[in-house]
Parts: C-alpha cells; structure tokens; sequence
C-alpha cells in the first residue's frame, strides 16, 4: 500500500553566513509522520508551485512557528501589531485550500490558531494578560514535558479519538484563540484557566487543532497524543 503523503510547510530563519534567510522546521513533526505511516514532504513559498502540491498530497501538518499572524485576527488591534510575514500568508492559504477541498488536516500550536481564524475565530496576542491567568503557557516546562491538564468535550470528535475526558499535555505560546466562529466548535480547554486549547470543524473529513505539540509523545500507543496524530494519518489514507 502507497503511504500518504503530508505536505509540512516550512518557516524561516536568518542565516548566520548570508544575508537571504533559510527554510526552516523542526525535525520532530517530519519524524512523527513517518513513523506513524506516512511519507512527510516539505512545501516551500512558491506559489508556481502550489498546485502541484495540492496535487501531490494527501493530508496538510501545519506546525507551529514564531511568526505574526494576519492582523485583523488579533482582539488587540493596535499600529504596534506586527505585520504577518510572507510564511504566514502561505499558512493561510493552505489553510483555505484544505478547507475548501476537503482535505485532512491537523493544526499544531500556531496551526491551530490558522485552522480556527480562517473561518473567522478571533485571538490574542497575550494569553497570560487576556485570562489573567497563573499557568505559564510559554515556559511553564520544556517541550519535551508537560505543562498542564486539558479537559476535552465529550460530544467532540477529539474524544471520539482519545477517549480520554482529560490529560496533560506541553505547552509553548503566547497568543491563544479566544472565540471560535461558524462551524467551528472548541474541543478542549486548559483544565485551570479555561484557555481554547483545541478545535475542530465536524462537517469536515478531519480538521483538528491542538495548540500543544502531540508530536512530541508519540512512542507511547495508549498516549492520547499518538491517538491524534495517528488519527490524522489514517484519515488521509
């Protein structure tokens, strides 16, 4: 049998020897797709490109990275916000693309605020400042371990997938959803402050958003992270 294929599209990094800055993404999301069943590829900015990859996948990973998102997402509407960066149109337009097309797709972290804003979700620039909250989403821990609980939606395709009501899960960011829109319904939260934690949209083939990294917590079968991102993979074979 054929793997999937899941296109990952790439952030960027300023080069430490050039003054043309680099295509950059963690390796752990293209380890995790593969171990999982499929085949991982890395989408570039070029647009002659984008229908040919559109094309050639089977399923969308948008990871997180540190970049601005388009400003009129932002609750916070201020000439200090910074202007979203050429990767960042590229994530919404994918975003759009798989949506439109109905193709499988899995947001991670700032993916997740991509797949809840395209359809109209609102967010913040600052998570601690908008719910006042005591739990350190940015460095609370590293990666690598967890940060806090999330308390998942029962009647949600999430729990459908994890059977599991809630679990720990890491965390790394600053900006959060605050308000979800249409078809879009909330399918997590932070179990202490109630922070939009997941996503998904129900009419579509798959279409989920956590904003911690599950792709760090794949070794372990039983794990509800495994369970998502293999979820994931199978619904786009």
């Amino acid at each position: 049998m054929t793997k999937p294929v899941i296109g990952i599209p790439l952030g960027m990094k300023e080069s430490s020897f050039s003054r043309l800055p680099h295509y950059a993404m963690e390796k752990n999301y293209f380890d995790a797709v593969s171990t999982l069943g499929g085949t991982p590829i890395a989408l570039t900015y070029n647009i002659e490109n984008y229908d040919d990859y559109l094309n050639m996948i089977d399923g969308i990973l948008l990871p997180g990275g540190s970049f601005s998102s388009p400003t009129e997402w932002y609750e916070e509407q201020s000439a200090e916000l910074p202007k979203a960066q050429s990767w960042s149109n590229f994530y919404k337009k994918l975003t759009q693309s798989a949506l439109e097309k109905n193709i499988p797709i899995l947001g991670i972290c700032a993916g997740m605020q991509f797949l809840a804003c395209v359809p109209g979700a609102t967010m913040t620039k600052n998570v601690h400042q908008k719910l006042n909250t005591n739990i350190d989403h940015l460095n609370g821990a590293p990666k690598e371990e967890f940060s806090h609980s999330v308390t998942v939606n029962k009647k949600s395709k999430l729990f459908e997938i994890t059977q599991i009501e809630s679990f720990e899960v890491n965390s790394a960011h600053t900006e959060a959803v605050t308000a979800v829109k249409g078809q879009t319904v909330v399918s997590a939260t932070c179990s202490e402050d109630e922070c939009i934690e997941a996503i998904e949209i129900p009419s579509h083939k798959f279409a989920i958003g956590v904003q911690w990294h599950p792709e760090f917590f794949i070794n372990d079968k039983n794990s509800p992270h495994y369970k998502i991102m293999k979820a994931f993979i199978d619904a786009t074979k």
